[in-house]
């Protein structure tokens, strides 16, 4: 029954105070602070009023009264006032419980029901997971078992959460019957711990498989734009044919490979079949991870290898970048479409395209 000297009445153990319908939140959060203080026992009868004029009764009547005031500081302004004036910490925390505590009938039905319905939905399953350990948690608050040796309470325990397991794989989404049913055929069944563990890796696994998809068909879209382009270069008699060169789009004179490339030829690309070349191997490396990991029977166990999924992860975002790169790098190309100025026999001036000229040279 002693005081720290950091200890004073103006201070507020919790972060929410009394409102009324927050009775049961607020409860437990003031056991645990008043626990941590070792004044529990003013509120729930432990430590006894001495004496009035014993040795030990000033003592203790100091600390009820840095009690009482942490309790009134806990609570709304609104509420203090109904208890300003009760004789002692307990007297003021039974009349607490007694005023805004509910029966326990109703809370647990109401309790039973929200978990009776809650189902994952549109949400994360760490998000689902979490709402239907909050409302265990509070159930388990209320119905407490009491301690045995028989071993009974044991097998009540495994009973419950053996509920816990089949309400969770009840409310997953129908994208997760894969994993359910892998969970449900385990003998002995896993812990409701090791069964979200499962889960996890299985959406992480859905996930990386739906960015792949999605990447697969950006490349399918990228390649088939420039077929599309090439079917577009088809021989045009007002730009001629090279009988150099034996290609279409421009003439003997003009043919590069036969006056020479100039600087800007050149330059323009540099760089270009490197880059093409990095990323056509970078989604080789893709494909050949994303066929491994579906090599197994099933996705779990290509989830149980947490480096193959994030060397996977790391790669379609680099795959993604390059892709990105090279589509900016041929729009930059179009933007320069229009080649040098040129002088035909007749004595008009004519442009030629970049595309009118031979390939780039070997």
């Amino acid at each position: 029954m002693s005081l720290l000297g950091s200890n004073h009445p103006g201070m507020i153990l919790v972060s929410a105070p009394l409102i009324g319908s927050n009775f049961r939140s607020w409860c437990r959060a003031m056991k645990i602070a008043l626990g941590a203080k070792q004044k529990l026992g003013f509120v729930d009868g432990s430590i006894l009023e001495p004496e009035e004029g014993s040795e030990g009764y000033e003592k203790w009547k100091r600390c009820d009264y840095m009690v009482t005031s942490w309790i009134l500081n806990s609570m709304s302004k609104e509420l203090v006032e109904a208890f300003i004036y009760t004789a002692s910490a307990r007297e003021l925390w039974n009349e607490i419980a007694e005023r805004y505590g509910e029966n326990n009938g109703p809370l647990i039905y109401q309790i039973q029901r929200k978990i009776s319905s809650i189902s994952q939905g549109n949400g994360s399953v760490a998000e689902y997971f979490t709402r239907l350990k909050k409302l265990w948690d509070e159930l388990a608050s209320i119905e407490c078992l009491t301690a045995c040796s028989c071993g009974a309470a044991k097998e009540l325990a495994d009973i419950t959460d053996r509920n816990k397991l089949m309400q969770f794989l009840m409310g997953l989404d129908e994208s997760f019957e894969q994993a359910r049913n892998q969970i449900l055929l385990t003998d002995p069944l896993p812990s409701i711990n090791k069964a979200y563990s499962t889960v996890i890796k299985f959406e992480a696994h859905k996930q990386i498989a739906s960015n792949f998809s999605e990447l697969t068909g950006e490349v399918a879209l990228f390649s088939k734009g420039q077929g599309i382009k090439k079917e577009q270069k088809k021989y045009d008699p007002k730009k001629g044919h090279c009988n150099y060169c034996n290609m279409d789009g421009h003439i003997r004179e003009n043919c590069f490979k036969l006056v020479g490339y100039p600087d800007w030829w050149k330059s323009r690309n540099k760089n270009q079949p490197r880059q093409y070349k990095s990323t056509a191997a970078q989604v080789d490396r893709a494909d050949q991870l994303f066929t491994n990991m579906n090599a197994v029977d099933t996705p779990l166990e290509a989830c149980e290898d947490n480096h193959s999924i994030e060397d996977l992860s790391v790669r379609l975002g680099s795959i993604q970048q390059e892709l990105q790169r090279l589509i900016k790098g041929k729009a930059s190309v179009a933007a320069n479409v229009m080649g040098p100025v040129n002088q035909n026999y007749s004595g008009n001036t004519t442009l030629h395209s970049i595309t009118s000229f031979a390939g780039p040279s070997d």
